[in-house]
Protein backbone atom coordinates (compact mmCIF):
# COMPACT_ATOMS: atom_id res chain seq x y z
CA UNK A 1 0.00 0.00 0.00
CA UNK A 2 1.72 3.37 -1.25
CA UNK A 3 2.38 6.01 1.85
CA UNK A 4 -0.80 8.17 0.83
CA UNK A 5 -3.26 5.70 1.42
CA UNK A 6 -1.86 4.10 4.58
CA UNK A 7 -1.91 7.85 5.83
CA UNK A 8 -5.15 8.16 5.07
CA UNK A 9 -6.16 4.68 6.88
CA UNK A 10 -4.27 6.00 10.04
CA UNK A 11 -6.07 8.59 9.86
CA UNK A 12 -9.45 7.06 10.01
CA UNK A 13 -8.26 4.80 12.90
CA UNK A 14 -6.75 8.15 14.58
CA UNK A 15 -10.19 9.66 14.73
CA UNK A 16 -12.54 6.44 15.61
CA UNK A 17 -9.46 6.19 18.61
CA UNK A 18 -9.89 9.64 19.67
CA UNK A 19 -13.62 9.52 19.64
CA UNK A 20 -13.77 6.17 21.77
CA UNK A 21 -11.68 8.88 24.69
CA UNK A 22 -13.66 11.57 24.49
CA UNK A 23 -14.88 12.15 28.03
CA UNK A 24 -18.01 11.98 29.45
CA UNK A 25 -19.80 15.31 30.93
CA UNK A 26 -19.62 14.45 34.75
CA UNK A 27 -23.31 14.65 35.46
CA UNK A 28 -24.77 11.27 37.40
CA UNK A 29 -23.13 8.34 37.72
CA UNK A 30 -21.48 6.68 34.67
CA UNK A 31 -22.57 2.83 34.11
CA UNK A 32 -19.93 0.50 32.19
CA UNK A 33 -20.74 -2.36 30.68
CA UNK A 34 -17.74 -5.03 29.45
CA UNK A 35 -19.41 -7.64 27.25
CA UNK A 36 -17.79 -11.16 25.98
CA UNK A 37 -19.21 -12.92 22.84
CA UNK A 38 -18.19 -16.19 21.50
CA UNK A 39 -20.00 -18.31 18.45
CA UNK A 40 -19.32 -20.75 16.25
CA UNK A 41 -20.77 -21.35 13.19
CA UNK A 42 -21.29 -23.79 10.02
CA UNK A 43 -21.82 -22.36 6.81
CA UNK A 44 -22.23 -23.72 3.05
CA UNK A 45 -21.77 -22.50 0.17
CA UNK A 46 -22.86 -23.39 -2.79
CA UNK A 47 -21.36 -20.25 -5.10
CA UNK A 48 -17.82 -19.41 -2.94
CA UNK A 49 -16.00 -22.46 -4.90
CA UNK A 50 -16.23 -24.46 -7.29
CA UNK A 51 -18.72 -27.28 -6.32
CA UNK A 52 -19.78 -25.27 -3.22
CA UNK A 53 -17.84 -25.30 -0.25
CA UNK A 54 -18.33 -25.84 3.71
CA UNK A 55 -16.18 -23.38 6.14
CA UNK A 56 -16.18 -23.18 9.72
CA UNK A 57 -16.15 -20.06 12.09
CA UNK A 58 -15.04 -19.02 15.72
CA UNK A 59 -16.23 -15.76 16.64
CA UNK A 60 -14.92 -13.71 19.27
CA UNK A 61 -16.36 -10.41 19.95
CA UNK A 62 -15.63 -7.83 22.64
CA UNK A 63 -17.75 -5.03 23.43
CA UNK A 64 -17.48 -2.14 25.76
CA UNK A 65 -20.72 0.47 27.11
CA UNK A 66 -20.37 3.56 29.11
CA UNK A 67 -23.65 5.45 29.59
CA UNK A 68 -24.44 7.92 31.81
CA UNK A 69 -27.32 10.41 31.68
CA UNK A 70 -26.20 12.84 29.27
CA UNK A 71 -23.98 10.64 27.02
CA UNK A 72 -23.25 7.08 25.99
CA UNK A 73 -20.93 5.16 24.46
CA UNK A 74 -20.39 1.63 22.92
CA UNK A 75 -17.51 0.09 21.26
CA UNK A 76 -16.84 -3.48 19.55
CA UNK A 77 -14.36 -5.43 17.94
CA UNK A 78 -14.65 -8.95 16.86
CA UNK A 79 -11.93 -11.29 14.42
CA UNK A 80 -13.24 -14.08 12.01
CA UNK A 81 -11.57 -17.29 12.40
CA UNK A 82 -12.13 -18.91 9.13
CA UNK A 83 -11.63 -22.82 8.19
CA UNK A 84 -12.40 -23.65 4.78
CA UNK A 85 -12.69 -27.41 4.73
CA UNK A 86 -11.32 -27.18 0.51
CA UNK A 87 -8.16 -25.56 1.84
CA UNK A 88 -5.95 -25.68 4.33
CA UNK A 89 -5.48 -22.17 5.06
CA UNK A 90 -6.77 -20.01 7.64
CA UNK A 91 -8.26 -17.07 7.44
CA UNK A 92 -8.98 -13.82 9.25
CA UNK A 93 -11.97 -11.16 8.98
CA UNK A 94 -11.47 -8.13 11.52
CA UNK A 95 -14.79 -5.51 12.21
CA UNK A 96 -15.04 -2.80 14.31
CA UNK A 97 -17.65 -0.74 15.32
CA UNK A 98 -18.18 2.47 17.57
CA UNK A 99 -21.43 4.60 18.53
CA UNK A 100 -21.27 7.64 20.52
CA UNK A 101 -23.96 10.18 21.83
CA UNK A 102 -23.60 13.01 23.97
CA UNK A 103 -26.55 15.67 24.65
CA UNK A 104 -24.52 18.62 24.83
CA UNK A 105 -27.08 21.20 26.27
CA UNK A 106 -30.74 20.84 26.56
CA UNK A 107 -30.83 21.88 22.87
CA UNK A 108 -27.67 20.36 21.48
CA UNK A 109 -27.04 16.75 20.61
CA UNK A 110 -23.61 15.59 18.91
CA UNK A 111 -23.30 12.07 17.41
CA UNK A 112 -20.85 9.74 15.90
CA UNK A 113 -20.53 6.75 14.32
CA UNK A 114 -17.87 4.70 13.26
CA UNK A 115 -16.83 1.17 11.26
CA UNK A 116 -13.50 -0.58 10.03
CA UNK A 117 -13.85 -3.44 8.40
CA UNK A 118 -11.53 -6.36 6.76
CA UNK A 119 -13.39 -9.21 5.38
CA UNK A 120 -12.38 -12.16 3.04
CA UNK A 121 -15.32 -11.26 0.75
CA UNK A 122 -16.99 -8.53 -0.04
CA UNK A 123 -20.48 -10.11 0.36
CA UNK A 124 -20.39 -10.07 4.36
CA UNK A 125 -20.12 -5.89 4.31
CA UNK A 126 -23.36 -4.54 5.89
CA UNK A 127 -24.19 -2.19 3.14
CA UNK A 128 -27.09 -3.02 -0.23
CA UNK A 129 -27.37 -1.47 -3.30
CA UNK A 130 -23.90 -1.90 -4.93
CA UNK A 131 -23.00 -5.09 -7.04
CA UNK A 132 -20.84 -7.84 -4.27
CA UNK A 133 -17.45 -9.43 -5.33
CA UNK A 134 -15.89 -12.56 -4.34
CA UNK A 135 -12.37 -10.60 -3.52
CA UNK A 136 -11.48 -9.82 -0.01
CA UNK A 137 -12.10 -6.05 0.77
CA UNK A 138 -11.16 -2.91 3.45
CA UNK A 139 -14.40 -0.93 4.23
CA UNK A 140 -14.55 1.82 6.28
CA UNK A 141 -16.79 5.20 7.35
CA UNK A 142 -16.74 8.10 10.07
CA UNK A 143 -19.75 10.28 10.83
CA UNK A 144 -20.51 12.92 12.67
CA UNK A 145 -23.87 14.49 13.30
CA UNK A 146 -25.07 17.29 15.50
CA UNK A 147 -28.80 18.67 15.92
CA UNK A 148 -29.59 21.73 17.53
CA UNK A 149 -32.95 22.80 18.37
CA UNK A 150 -33.51 26.69 17.99
CA UNK A 151 -36.82 26.35 19.48
CA UNK A 152 -39.97 23.94 19.99
CA UNK A 153 -40.37 23.73 16.27
CA UNK A 154 -37.19 24.63 14.57
CA UNK A 155 -34.01 21.87 14.06
CA UNK A 156 -30.86 22.94 12.48
CA UNK A 157 -28.44 19.29 11.70
CA UNK A 158 -25.03 19.35 9.87
CA UNK A 159 -23.86 16.36 9.51
CA UNK A 160 -20.29 15.08 7.27
CA UNK A 161 -19.42 11.28 6.41
CA UNK A 162 -16.60 9.52 5.14
CA UNK A 163 -16.59 6.38 3.34
CA UNK A 164 -13.01 4.48 2.18
CA UNK A 165 -13.34 1.13 0.49
CA UNK A 166 -10.87 -0.70 -1.51
CA UNK A 167 -11.07 -4.53 -2.78
CA UNK A 168 -8.02 -6.74 -1.73
CA UNK A 169 -7.42 -10.03 -4.68
CA UNK A 170 -4.99 -12.69 -3.77
CA UNK A 171 -1.77 -12.23 -3.80
CA UNK A 172 0.66 -11.63 -7.38
CA UNK A 173 -3.03 -9.99 -8.73
CA UNK A 174 -3.20 -5.62 -8.36
CA UNK A 175 -5.23 -4.42 -6.00
CA UNK A 176 -8.16 -2.07 -6.65
CA UNK A 177 -7.57 1.96 -5.99
CA UNK A 178 -8.65 3.13 -2.70
CA UNK A 179 -12.20 4.62 -3.10
CA UNK A 180 -13.85 7.82 -0.94
CA UNK A 181 -16.65 9.39 -0.82
CA UNK A 182 -17.10 12.43 1.37
CA UNK A 183 -19.96 13.50 2.06
CA UNK A 184 -21.53 16.82 3.81
CA UNK A 185 -25.34 17.63 4.63
CA UNK A 186 -27.46 20.66 6.46
CA UNK A 187 -30.92 20.23 6.97
CA UNK A 188 -33.49 22.24 9.06
CA UNK A 189 -37.04 20.94 10.13
CA UNK A 190 -39.50 22.07 10.82
CA UNK A 191 -42.04 20.36 13.53
CA UNK A 192 -45.60 21.26 12.54
CA UNK A 193 -46.57 19.15 14.40
CA UNK A 194 -46.12 16.01 16.96
CA UNK A 195 -46.79 13.84 13.74
CA UNK A 196 -45.90 15.55 11.22
CA UNK A 197 -42.12 17.20 10.01
CA UNK A 198 -41.32 18.77 7.50
CA UNK A 199 -38.02 20.83 5.80
CA UNK A 200 -35.24 21.17 3.46
CA UNK A 201 -31.51 19.69 3.19
CA UNK A 202 -28.77 20.87 1.38
CA UNK A 203 -26.43 18.19 0.13
CA UNK A 204 -22.76 17.68 -1.28
CA UNK A 205 -20.67 14.88 -1.84
CA UNK A 206 -17.22 14.18 -3.69
CA UNK A 207 -16.02 10.59 -5.28
CA UNK A 208 -12.32 10.16 -5.65
CA UNK A 209 -10.08 6.86 -6.77
CA UNK A 210 -6.30 6.63 -5.63
CA UNK A 211 -5.43 10.46 -5.85
CA UNK A 212 -7.96 11.01 -8.61
CA UNK A 213 -10.61 12.98 -8.25
CA UNK A 214 -13.58 11.33 -9.86
CA UNK A 215 -16.49 13.72 -9.49
CA UNK A 216 -18.89 15.73 -7.29
CA UNK A 217 -22.57 15.99 -6.94
CA UNK A 218 -24.62 18.62 -5.41
CA UNK A 219 -28.12 18.18 -4.45
CA UNK A 220 -31.71 20.25 -3.01
CA UNK A 221 -34.02 17.97 -1.13
CA UNK A 222 -37.51 18.21 0.56
CA UNK A 223 -37.32 16.44 3.37
CA UNK A 224 -40.44 14.93 5.68
CA UNK A 225 -41.33 12.78 8.40
CA UNK A 226 -45.04 11.38 9.45
CA UNK A 227 -46.22 9.67 12.56
CA UNK A 228 -49.22 7.81 10.96
CA UNK A 229 -50.26 6.09 13.82
CA UNK A 230 -48.52 4.86 17.42
CA UNK A 231 -46.58 2.19 15.61
CA UNK A 232 -45.61 3.25 12.02
CA UNK A 233 -43.83 5.79 10.73
CA UNK A 234 -42.92 7.50 6.89
CA UNK A 235 -40.02 9.02 5.63
CA UNK A 236 -39.44 11.13 2.52
CA UNK A 237 -36.47 12.70 1.24
CA UNK A 238 -36.07 13.62 -3.08
CA UNK A 239 -34.93 16.60 -4.48
CA UNK A 240 -33.12 17.51 -7.93
CA UNK A 241 -29.60 16.65 -8.14
CA UNK A 242 -26.70 17.74 -10.38
CA UNK A 243 -23.39 15.25 -11.12
CA UNK A 244 -20.47 16.76 -12.48
CA UNK A 245 -17.62 13.84 -13.79
CA UNK A 246 -14.55 14.49 -15.45
CA UNK A 247 -16.12 13.76 -19.13
CA UNK A 248 -20.24 14.56 -18.26
CA UNK A 249 -22.56 16.29 -16.39
CA UNK A 250 -26.10 15.44 -15.59
CA UNK A 251 -29.20 16.09 -13.95
CA UNK A 252 -31.48 13.77 -12.05
CA UNK A 253 -33.61 13.10 -9.27
CA UNK A 254 -32.25 11.44 -5.70
CA UNK A 255 -35.00 10.09 -3.56
CA UNK A 256 -35.29 8.22 -0.22
CA UNK A 257 -38.52 6.48 0.84
CA UNK A 258 -38.78 4.87 4.38
CA UNK A 259 -41.83 3.14 5.84
CA UNK A 260 -41.06 1.19 9.65
CA UNK A 261 -43.88 -0.48 11.45
CA UNK A 262 -43.42 -2.22 14.95
CA UNK A 263 -46.16 -3.67 17.33
CA UNK A 264 -46.19 -6.56 19.86
CA UNK A 265 -43.65 -8.95 18.17
CA UNK A 266 -44.03 -7.93 14.85
CA UNK A 267 -41.72 -5.87 13.00
CA UNK A 268 -42.20 -4.32 9.25
CA UNK A 269 -39.67 -2.29 7.18
CA UNK A 270 -39.76 -0.20 3.92
CA UNK A 271 -36.89 1.26 2.17
CA UNK A 272 -36.05 2.20 -1.05
CA UNK A 273 -34.66 5.04 -3.16
CA UNK A 274 -32.14 6.24 -5.62
CA UNK A 275 -28.51 7.95 -4.78
CA UNK A 276 -25.01 8.00 -5.77
CA UNK A 277 -22.69 6.03 -4.05
CA UNK A 278 -18.87 5.13 -3.94
CA UNK A 279 -18.14 1.12 -4.98
CA UNK A 280 -14.71 0.16 -5.10
CA UNK A 281 -13.52 -2.48 -7.96
CA UNK A 282 -14.61 -1.91 -11.18
CA UNK A 283 -16.52 1.47 -10.61
CA UNK A 284 -16.06 4.57 -8.07
CA UNK A 285 -19.03 6.42 -8.82
CA UNK A 286 -22.14 4.56 -9.40
CA UNK A 287 -25.88 5.53 -9.41
CA UNK A 288 -28.18 2.97 -8.05
CA UNK A 289 -31.52 2.46 -7.84
CA UNK A 290 -32.50 -0.07 -4.73
CA UNK A 291 -35.75 -1.69 -2.93
CA UNK A 292 -35.56 -3.38 0.47
CA UNK A 293 -38.60 -4.82 2.53
CA UNK A 294 -38.02 -6.88 6.33
CA UNK A 295 -40.19 -8.62 8.69
CA UNK A 296 -39.41 -9.99 11.72
CA UNK A 297 -42.30 -11.79 14.41
CA UNK A 298 -41.54 -13.16 17.89
CA UNK A 299 -43.06 -16.62 17.76
CA UNK A 300 -42.62 -16.50 21.66
CA UNK A 301 -40.87 -15.42 24.67
CA UNK A 302 -37.65 -16.67 22.89
CA UNK A 303 -37.89 -17.76 19.50
CA UNK A 304 -37.89 -15.09 16.77
CA UNK A 305 -38.44 -15.81 12.78
CA UNK A 306 -37.07 -12.89 10.35
CA UNK A 307 -37.11 -12.55 6.09
CA UNK A 308 -35.82 -9.88 4.10
CA UNK A 309 -35.65 -9.14 0.46
CA UNK A 310 -34.25 -6.70 -1.38
CA UNK A 311 -33.25 -5.81 -5.36
CA UNK A 312 -31.26 -2.88 -6.63
CA UNK A 313 -29.69 -2.08 -10.80
CA UNK A 314 -26.71 0.45 -10.66
CA UNK A 315 -24.36 1.73 -13.59
CA UNK A 316 -21.92 4.47 -13.81
CA UNK A 317 -22.73 8.16 -13.19
CA UNK A 318 -24.05 9.97 -14.85
CA UNK A 319 -25.17 7.12 -17.40
CA UNK A 320 -28.43 6.31 -17.09
CA UNK A 321 -27.34 2.71 -18.76
CA UNK A 322 -27.15 -0.11 -15.75
CA UNK A 323 -24.34 -2.07 -15.92
CA UNK A 324 -25.34 -4.45 -12.89
CA UNK A 325 -28.83 -5.75 -11.70
CA UNK A 326 -29.06 -7.88 -8.23
CA UNK A 327 -31.25 -9.47 -5.41
CA UNK A 328 -31.00 -10.84 -2.36
CA UNK A 329 -33.72 -13.18 0.08
CA UNK A 330 -32.96 -14.34 3.26
CA UNK A 331 -35.20 -16.29 5.74
CA UNK A 332 -34.11 -17.14 9.42
CA UNK A 333 -34.84 -18.49 12.74
CA UNK A 334 -33.56 -17.27 16.20
CA UNK A 335 -33.87 -18.69 19.39
CA UNK A 336 -32.62 -17.45 22.65
CA UNK A 337 -32.87 -20.90 25.05
CA UNK A 338 -31.01 -18.73 27.94
CA UNK A 339 -30.00 -15.07 28.63
CA UNK A 340 -26.41 -16.30 27.97
CA UNK A 341 -27.05 -18.93 24.83
CA UNK A 342 -28.43 -18.03 21.24
CA UNK A 343 -28.74 -20.11 17.77
CA UNK A 344 -29.63 -19.04 14.35
CA UNK A 345 -30.36 -21.08 11.28
CA UNK A 346 -30.49 -18.87 8.19
CA UNK A 347 -30.61 -19.17 4.26
CA UNK A 348 -29.36 -16.69 1.89
CA UNK A 349 -29.99 -16.18 -1.51
CA UNK A 350 -27.86 -13.75 -3.52
CA UNK A 351 -28.08 -13.44 -7.41
CA UNK A 352 -26.63 -10.76 -10.10
CA UNK A 353 -27.10 -9.97 -13.35
CA UNK A 354 -23.71 -9.02 -15.18
CA UNK A 355 -25.10 -6.83 -18.33
CA UNK A 356 -21.54 -4.45 -18.97
CA UNK A 357 -19.59 -7.80 -18.54
CA UNK A 358 -17.15 -6.72 -15.98
CA UNK A 359 -17.66 -9.49 -13.58
CA UNK A 360 -20.50 -9.09 -11.67
CA UNK A 361 -21.97 -12.19 -12.37
CA UNK A 362 -22.99 -14.22 -8.99
CA UNK A 363 -25.64 -17.17 -7.93
CA UNK A 364 -25.05 -17.98 -4.59
CA UNK A 365 -27.39 -20.41 -2.13
CA UNK A 366 -26.19 -20.06 1.73
CA UNK A 367 -26.63 -21.82 5.02
CA UNK A 368 -25.83 -21.10 8.05
CA UNK A 369 -25.73 -22.00 12.00
CA UNK A 370 -24.80 -20.47 14.54
CA UNK A 371 -24.54 -21.01 18.30
CA UNK A 372 -23.28 -18.34 20.42
CA UNK A 373 -22.78 -17.54 24.03
CA UNK A 374 -22.69 -13.63 25.48
CA UNK A 375 -21.06 -12.77 28.95
CA UNK A 376 -21.92 -9.42 30.75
Amino acid sequence: MCPERAARLSTTTLLLMLLSLWPTPALGEAVQKLRVEVSTEMRYDSGARPGGDVAGRLLPRLGYERTSARSAFELDYGVDLIRHLSATRLSLDHRAELTWRLQATRRLEVRALGALYRVEESTSLPRFGVAYSEAGALWSFVELRAAHRLDRTVQIEVSARSDWNQLLFQRGEPQTPLSGMQVLQVSQRHYLSRRVQLGWAARGQIFSAGESLLGSSGALLFVSRFQLGHHSTLSLDAGPRLYRGKSASAWDPQLRLQFDWARRGLELALIGGRDYVSAAGFASTLWTEFLQGGIGVRLARHLRTFGYLGAFRNGLAPDSEADAVGYGVSLGLEWAFSEEFLARLVFDRLGQFDIAGHGYAMDRNIVTLRVGYRMR
